[in-house]
């Protein structure tokens, strides 16, 4: 995958598909998932890597049994990340954090445990 993502190219991965039915959100209205989407596709290009890429990273194991362990320095270094992206992105703390909780809502959803800044 290159790293040019954007909500058509993201949208019918099995990773954004499994997000939009666990969170219950393939029953909204189609502007809500692609707004989601969108902040998920900026994220990717801002770090220049896929959302497989970067829950590989976090997932270890789970081939010969399925069951995963978290890698625990890749969790941090991700929540880091989303806390950087979002600070760059010139908005309120409210926006931020709001934009933060939906890419940890994505990652959540595909079995990467999280937990971001209290919501104002």
């Amino acid at each position: 995958m290159s790293n040019d993502f954007t909500v058509d190219s993201l949208m019918p991965t099995a990773e954004v598909q499994r997000w939009l039915a666990s969170a219950k959100l393939d029953n909204q209205p189609e502007i809500e998932q692609t707004s989601r989407v969108r902040l998920l596709a900026d994220f990717c290009n801002a770090r220049g890597e896929s959302p497989t890429d970067m829950i590989a990273r976090v997932l270890r194991g789970g081939e010969e049994d399925g069951q995963y362990e978290i890698a625990i320095k890749g969790r941090r270094e991700l929540d880091a990340a989303i806390d950087a992206w979002g600070d760059d992105l010139g908005v309120t703390l409210h926006q931020n954090i709001t934009a933060g909780n939906v890419l940890r809502s994505f990652f959540i959803h595909n079995g990467v445990q999280m937990q971001g800044r209290p919501s104002l």
